[in-house]
């Protein structure tokens, strides 16, 4: 019984390490990509804070250091929606004029039109480069996100 604990324990932490991984690899490609939005597909259409709880609050866009805030707060979870919003909050912070949302996978083509999905933003929301009713090439990268290139 102790080994298999152990064992699944083992999993478990590897699964996390994983997970942390992808994101950082994720916003770190998209950066050397050149590309100007980073779309990280998940299973909820948004992130959100005090998740699971009746005061759970859908998140549309917050600035980079707003989600640093929430992640120091505690707000999402280490082995869930931390590491994506931590990796997404990095590539923007690291790419001018850059975007970066979190959305549910089977809505990526609304997540792309504004109508769904997390944006995670610089400060100065005026630096992002993707203007309203511009539209944007996607490129898969098969690892579970979309990479978004901006014409011209």
């Amino acid at each position: 019984m102790v080994l298999q604990l152990r064992i699944l324990l083992r999993r478990l932490s590897a699964l996390l390490a994983a997970l942390l991984f992808l994101g950082l690899a994720s916003g770190l490609l998209a950066h050397d990509l050149g590309a100007n939005m980073l779309l990280i597909p998940t299973a909820v259409p948004r992130v959100a804070i005090r998740f699971g709880k009746p005061d759970q609050r859908w998140l549309d866009t917050i600035t980079v250091d707003e989600a640093r805030s929430y992640i120091q707060s505690g707000e999402f979870g280490a082995g869930s929606m931390e590491p994506k919003v931590a990796a997404v909050a990095d590539f923007v912070e690291s790419t001018p004029r850059a975007v970066g949302i979190i959305g549910a996978a089977e809505e990526i083509r609304a997540i792309i039109e504004g109508k769904s999905g997390t944006r995670i933003v610089p400060a100065d929301p005026a630096a992002v480069l993707l203007a309203a009713g511009e539209t944007p090439s996607t490129v898969s990268l098969g690892i579970g996100l979309e990479v978004v290139q901006h014409p011209g």
